[in-house]
């Protein structure tokens, strides 16, 4: 597994942020796996990932994990043309970045239904 995507299975967003993902990058780029799977919980403990950084998206990548907005930005740069373009967003603190991150996080299961 070179990328490993750790996402929320009972989220409406992040299904579809996953099928988005599928549909739209190299065959095999990124494994999925649900936070909520015997894997996930296998790979959080693992990475010594603490409790308050698992209800977010985790990318994994040669056993190093990034978090929220950072891990978005490196899996839409995985990604190809031309979805690499919003890595220029890098640039912007990851304080502000996560905010944003945090404020979507927060109001998705409002918005986004699961399906």
């Amino acid at each position: 597994m070179e990328r490993v995507i750790i996402y929320d299975s009972d989220c409406g967003l992040c299904k579809g942020v996953v099928r988005f993902i599928r549909r739209r990058s190299r065959g095999g780029d990124f494994y999925f796996v649900a936070q909520q799977s015997d894997e996930g919980k296998s790979l959080i403990d693992k990475l010594s990932i603490p409790p308050e950084d698992t209800n977010t998206v985790i990318l994994i990548t040669k056993e190093r994990y990034v978090l929220r907005s950072t891990a978005v930005l490196y899996i839409l740069k995985d990604m190809g043309w031309p979805w690499r373009l919003f890595y220029v967003f890098r640039v912007v603190p990851v304080s502000i970045r996560d905010g944003v991150y945090r404020f979507v996080a927060r109001n998705r299961r409002r918005v986004f239904r699961s399906s």
